[in-house]
C-alpha cells in the first residue's frame, strides 16, 4: 500500500505517512532558480530573485543553515512563519502603499516570480510597485544583517578582501589564526550580500559526498542522501555556471585530504578550479595559518599535481593580524553587551586576555554573563554578572609579574586571588584606551 494513503486504522503508525508533508518541503531550488535567472537582463532582478530564493530556505527560528551565527531574519520576530510567507507579511506591514493583497496570494506569486521565465511584474496586484518595494525590503534587509557587527581593523581587512573577489573572478584567499573572527566576519558579509553571495562552511567529514552536500545546503541545491556524489557535483556546477551568485568557502582547510601523507591530487581543488573558477565564478576561501601548510606537504608528496595552476588563480592574499588589538576587543565588547557600561565592558575585556584566544574568552564571558542576567529576570548585564562569569570560568584573577609592562586594560583587572574583582571596578571606569 502507498504510504501517501495508508489509513490511521491500519494498526502502527507508520512514520514515513508524514515525509512528504508540505510542511518539510524545502524552498525553491537553486538549480531552476538560476535557469529563470539566466533569462533576466537587468542585474538588479537577478540579484534581487536569488535574494528571495535564499530566504525562502529560512524559517522564523531556527538558525540559517549554512550561517550558524546569524538568526533567520534580523530584528526577531515571535511570527513563526519564515520563507516567502514571513516576505510576504513583512511586504504588506512595511509598505502598505505599494503591496496589496493577502499573504498567502503574494507568497505563492512571488515563488512564481522566481521560477518562471514567463511571469511579468503585472502579475502582482499592484504590478511594478511590488517589484520596488521588494528592492528597497532586500536593501532593509541587508542593512539590518550587518548591524550587530563589531567594526574591527579584522572585519575591515576582511570586508575589503570579500568586495575584491566579487570582480576578480578568481579566487581570493584569507588567512588568519584561529578565534579571530574571520568566520564572524565572513557570515556577516555574506548574509548582507545573500543575492549575490552564498557562504558555504564545510565539514570536516573526509568523503567528497559529505563536501558536495554542504554546498547543496547552502545554494538551495536538492541534496537528499539518496543522491550520489556524481549527482551532487552535477547539479552544483549546473547552478554555478550562470555566473550569478559567488561562493565563500569557510573552513577551507577541509578542501586538502585530512591525511598525514598525501599522495594523490587534490580532487575538490581541482573541481574547483575546472568547474567553478573556470567558469567566471568568484571564489572566497577562508582558512587557517594550516592552509598553506597543508598546500605545501601536497607539493612534496604528490607527484602528480603541481599548484602553479592553483595559485595562479588566486588573485589576493589576505593575511590577518597574528593577535587582537584591545581596541579591537573593546569594539566587539561594544557589541555583545550593548547596554552596559564602560567599567564591565573593560573588565570583560582585561580578563578575557589573561589566556590564549582572547576573543574567544571575550565571547564565552558575555554570553555566560548575559545568561545570568536573564536568570535573573533584567535586561541589561551588570558588573557583578560579568565578574561571576569571569570568576566561574577563569577563577580568581591573581597578580602578575611585571605589570609595568602590562596594557592599562588588564593591569587594571588584576587584584588579589582574596578580593578577585569587585575593588578594581572604580579603578575601570576611569581608564581611556589611548592605542
Amino acid at each position: 500500500m502507498s504510504t501517501h494513503r495508508a489509513t490511521l486504522n491500519t494498526g502502527a503508525m507508520r512514520q514515513d505517512r508524514f515525509a512528504s508533508s508540505a510542511v518539510h518541503r524545502p524552498g525553491l531550488l537553486g538549480n531552476l532558480v538560476a535557469r529563470r535567472a539566466s533569462v533576466v537582463n537587468s542585474l538588479e532582478t537577478v540579484s534581487l530573485l536569488w535574494f528571495l530564493q535564499e530566504l525562502s530556505h529560512r524559517t522564523g527560528t531556527r538558525t540559517h543553515r549554512a550561517a550558524a551565527l546569524f538568526p533567520n531574519w534580523p530584528n526577531g520576530s515571535d511570527n513563526p512563519l519564515g520563507g516567502l510567507d514571513r516576505v510576504a507579511e513583512d511586504l504588506l506591514r512595511l509598505y502598505p502603499s505599494r503591496v496589496s493583497g493577502s499573504v498567502e496570494r503574494i507568497s505563492k506569486l512571488l515563488a512564481e516570480f522566481c521560477v518562471n521565465p514567463g511571469f511579468t511584474p503585472s502579475r502582482f496586484p499592484t504590478g511594478g510597485k511590488t517589484i520596488e518595494a521588494l528592492l528597497e525590503y532586500q536593501e532593509y534587509f541587508s542593512l539590518q544583517v550587518g548591524r550587530p557587527v563589531a567594526e574591527t581593523s579584522i572585519t575591515k581587512r576582511i570586508f575589503e578582501a570579500l568586495d575584491y573577489s566579487l570582480t576578480s573572478r578568481g579566487i581570493t584567499l584569507i588567512k588568519g589564526i584561529y578565534r579571530s573572527g574571520k568566520s564572524y566576519s565572513s557570515q556577516a558579509w555574506a548574509m548582507s550580500h545573500s543575492g549575490r553571495i552564498r557562504y558555504v562552511s564545510l565539514s570536516s567529514a573526509p568523503d567528497d559526498t559529505a563536501f558536495y552536500r554542504d554546498i547543496c545546503r547552502s545554494l538551495g541545491v536538492a541534496g537528499g542522501l539518496s543522491y550520489k556524489t556524481p549527482q551532487l557535483r552535477d547539479r552544483i556546477t549546473e547552478t554555478l555556471r550562470s555566473q550569478q551568485i559567488a561562493l565563500v568557502i569557510d573552513e577551507a582547510d577541509y578542501l586538502f585530504a585530512q591525511t598525514d601523507r598525501p599522495k594523490g591530487p587534490p580532487e575538490r581543488i581541482n573541481w574547483l578550479m575546472t568547474s567553478v573558477v573556470n567558469q567566471g565564478v568568484p571564489v572566497a576561501l577562508i582558512a587557517s595559518r594550516n592552509f598553506e601548510r597543508a598546500l605545501r606537504l601536497l607539493e612534496r608528496t604528490s607527484h602528480a599535481w603541481g599548484s602553479e595552476q592553483f595559485r595562479g588563480r588566486i588573485r589576493m592574499t589576505v593575511e590577518l593580524p597574528e593577535t587582537i588589538t584591545e581596541e579591537d576587543l573593546m569594539s566587539i565588547a561594544q557589541s555583545l553587551l550593548p547596554e552596559t557600561d564602560g567599567a564591565t565592558r573593560l573588565l570583560a575585556v582585561g580578563a578575557s586576555q589573561r589566556e590564549r584566544g582572547g576573543l574567544g574568552n571575550l565571547e564565552t564571558i558575555c554570553t555566560r554573563a548575559v545568561h545570568l542576567c536573564t536568570q535573573e529576570g533584567k535586561d541589561v548585564p551588570s558588573f557583578e554578572h560579568v565578574e561571576r562569569a569571569v570568576l566561574e570560568n577563569f577563577g580568581p584573577i591573581a597578580q602578575e609579574n611585571n605589570s609595568d609592562q602590562l596594557s592599562p586594560v588588564r593591569r587594571h583587572t588584576l587584584a588579589t586571588p582574596l578580593h578577585p574583582l569587585r575593588e578594581t571596578r572604580a579603578a575601570l571606569g576611569s581608564i581611556v584606551l589611548t592605542g
